[in-house]
């Protein structure tokens, strides 16, 4: 069967479990779902199913937008997402999880405050300085070229960018705007937040 990609337009996880999928040339069935809901069909296969999963068979399941993305890499991953050594795919997981477990969680509470919009930004703020930083020394968060983390992360920053456009574009992160640009620029970028 075709895989099947239970996913939302807007979710960060489910973004960039598309992007992995488009850019490892992976024909799937995507299902757009309702914020906040799961369909039944999917609950059937696992009580636990969340958004982004990934149906690869009658009851094989891939539930989490990490495995999803390194699935479809080990299949194919012609620019190198995951072509690095140890200790920087080390140092891109690390990335990753302050992203996943840290900034996601300012995010919310920065997306969720819109009476206090600038108290909230500020966990956040301490998250894009870091990648600040790093887009100073190299063109993307790990070297010059792209790798997993940029992909993995963008989607967060992307939807921080949509909380506040006008100070997000007034803002200090000069070399984070620029990356998330080439990013909202891309091919790959547009396929996947098409309608």
């Amino acid at each position: 069967m075709i895989p099947i990609l239970y996913t939302q337009r807007e979710n960060p996880y489910a973004i960039r479990a598309r992007l992995a999928l488009v850019y490892a040339g992976i024909r799937f069935e995507a299902r757009e779902v309702l914020p906040g809901q799961v369909p039944e069909e999917l609950l059937s296969l696992s009580r636990e199913a969340c958004i982004p999963t990934l149906q690869l068979g009658p009851k094989e399941l891939l539930g989490d937008s990490l495995a999803i993305m390194h699935w479809a890499l080990l299949d194919n991953d012609p620019e190198g997402w995951i072509d690095y050594e140890v200790d920087e795919l080390d140092e891109m997981n690390d990335l990753i999880r302050i992203n996943d477990q840290s900034f996601y969680k300012d995010l919310c509470c920065y997306h969720e405050s819109p009476h206090n919009y600038r108290e909230a930004r500020e966990p956040c703020c301490m998250f894009l300085h870091g990648l600040e930083q790093r887009l100073s020394q190299h063109r993307f968060l790990l070297s010059n070229r792209v790798s997993l983390a940029d992909f993995a992360i963008y989607p967060f920053v992307y939807l921080c960018s949509q909380v506040e456009p006008e100070w997000f574009l007034s803002s200090p992160y000069q070399q984070v705007k620029k990356w998330l640009a080439y990013h909202e620029a891309s091919a790959l970028h547009r396929a996947v937040m098409r309608r």
